[in-house]
């Protein structure tokens, strides 16, 4: 069960995918992802199906690190990739607007009897989806990341044996099907003067410092292109921290497409569970990694694997399965977890944030404290 990606595309796959792909809005996109032959793993894997599963893959790398902990900051050296030279474009090459310079080659096998993929891949950190022009906020998204050649092999070392693991807290934590990052929810932080005359302390979840420079500054006056764009990504290289939702039609019914892959091989599922009355439903079950074990397809093998979340950790907390109670989360970090707190003022009020601690109840929030008892 070989998912084979390659430089050459047929016809009939570009046409599957672009029926599967959602709407574009006013930008283009780059070449499609990756396909998995029909018949051989669930078709919710992959946004695409071809016969002979070949297809163009895009691609956009970053850094992270096994184990836990912070992992340094954005860029940082990266022990989930190395560099190679297989790549057509030059390292250093400015990605272009529309997706097209986006390379991404290989083979991954998935195991349907536990829903790990393992393979290695190549690609060029160029991202694959144009956000601008995908609403209508005054602002002009402009992809500002370079070529870098690298290559990753999944399950990454210091992950491919049975989890519990902790994630990478600033780094990269996976990679998406057309091979671009994806980080965990936190930024190191914005300085006052990077968006607007307000800052946000490092450790906070890009989403709870959006909304909290929009409090210091008004909504008006925060320059929301430099946070993250329409499809939850940003900066060089270039990154998703939230649902990727440029990558999938959010709103079809049934099980959400596996639209990433974790560094434990374990598949990143989009947002929906299933439907309810011809309604998209999310998952109620997800644990503290955000992940849980379903039928990816009807009738398909229960495998443990990840979904994307509306709120934090938006992606993955950690790398699971056995991390059923926030204890077991933040026994993962003990180094940041309890040991430095702030409090976020935002329109709907002032809560206790828990910096560096992805280990989220549903609603968000991440520590047992409130505004009056926070330890700050």
């Amino acid at each position: 069960m070989m998912i084979r990606i390659s430089t050459l595309v047929t016809v009939s796959l570009l046409n599957t995918l672009a029926t599967a792909q959602p709407p574009q809005g006013g930008g283009g996109m780059g070449p499609p992802g990756a396909a998995i032959p029909t018949g051989t793993v669930p078709q919710s894997v992959a946004p695409g199906v071809n016969a002979n599963g070949t297809g163009t893959g895009v691609a956009g790398a970053g850094q992270g690190r096994p184990a836990g902990g912070p992992g340094g900051g954005m860029g940082g050296g990266s022990t989930s990739s190395e560099s190679s030279t297989e790549c057509a474009t030059a390292d250093g090459v400015a990605c272009n607007q529309d997706g097209s310079s986006n390379e991404f080659s290989g083979s991954l096998t998935y195991d349907a009897s536990s829903g790990l993929l393992s393979g290695t891949v190549i690609f060029n950190q160029c991202p694959n989806s144009d956000p601008s022009g995908r609403v209508d906020d005054g602002f002009d998204y402009r992809i500002i990341a370079t070529s870098d050649c690298q290559e990753m092999t999944f399950p990454v070392d210091g992950y491919n044996t049975t989890g519990p693991w902790a994630a990478p807290l600033r780094n990269r934590i996976g990679i998406s099907l057309y091979g671009v990052n994806i980080y965990g929810p936190f930024e190191a932080g914005f300085v006052e003067g990077f968006v607007c005359d307000g800052s946000c302390s490092a450790g906070v979840d890009v989403p709870a410092c959006d909304a909290t420079l929009e409090f210091q500054c008004g909504a008006e006056n925060v320059d929301t292109s430099l946070l993250l764009d329409p499809c939850s990504g940003h900066a060089t290289p270039y990154h998703f921290h939230a649902d990727l939702s440029c990558e999938y039609d959010q709103n079809a019914l049934g099980h959400s497409p596996m639209i990433g892959l974790a560094l434990d091989g374990r598949g990143i599922y989009g947002l929906n569970e299933g439907n309810a009355d011809g309604v998209a439903v999310q998952p109620t079950d997800l644990d503290f990694c955000g992940g849980h074990y379903g039928a990816v397809e009807e009738g398909g093998t229960e495998v443990y694997h990840y979904h994307t979340q509306t709120t934090a950790p938006y992606v993955l907390g950690c790398f699971g399965p056995g991390v059923d109670t926030v204890e077991q989360c933040r026994a993962l970090y003990p180094d940041t977890c309890g040991t430095g707190f702030l409090i976020l003022e935002t329109e709907s009020g002032r809560t206790c944030y828990d910096t560096d601690c992805p280990c989220y109840f549903a609603d968000g929030t991440n520590t047992d404290y409130t505004e009056t008892t926070c330890p700050v």
